[in-house]
């Protein structure tokens, strides 16, 4: 026996929010690491606007990697539930010296378009048209820090037993 819901929910709200992805959490200095700026919403992205300043790395150097974001979309599973994501920005992101960089925070609003499902499963083969209606959300990316390390040191020893463990001929 199939139970087909009579009326449809309509959705109103969509669940979206953006986050700082890095590579590497913590980094030595001299190092540097690849940094994403990704947004995630639970309904397709129609159209999205940052209504900040543009992505910075403060106290660090920042390289941007030019990409086309149309490109930049998929789907990922994330605390067990389906999203659509959209890379809003990435670049490399490093420091010569021990200390920390902080990546500022960003404001972002968006908009998405939820097409309705009918009531009647066979609907859509007699040529019924699915309604639509668009739906607007904000989210603020929260400023993130990226703690850089000192190197460490290394005695005369290490290079030593390093510098044989390159030289012996197998």
């Amino acid at each position: 026996m199939l139970a087909l819901p009579l009326n449809a929910k309509r959705q109103e709200e969509v669940e979206f929010f953006a986050k700082t992805l890095v590579q590497q959490p913590a980094l030595t200095a001299g190092d540097s690491t690849i940094v994403q700026v990704v947004l995630y919403a639970s309904a397709p992205f129609s159209e999205v606007r940052c209504t900040s300043k543009a992505f910075d790395c403060k106290g660090g150097r920042l390289r941007r990697i030019p990409f086309h974001r149309e490109y930049a979309t998929g789907r990922t599973r994330e605390n067990g539930k389906m999203y659509y994501t959209l890379v809003w920005e990435q670049g490399i992101i490093g420091r010569d010296e021990a200390g920390t960089m902080k990546c500022t925070e960003m404001s972002f609003e968006a908009q998405f378009t939820i097409y309705e499902t009918p009531s009647d499963p066979l609907a859509e083969l007699w040529g019924y048209k699915r309604e639509q209606h668009t739906v607007k959300a904000k989210c603020k990316l929260p400023a993130r820090d990226i703690t850089v390390k000192e190197k460490p040191k290394r005695s005369t020893r290490d290079m030593m037993c390093q510098k044989e463990a390159h030289t012996q001929v197998a």
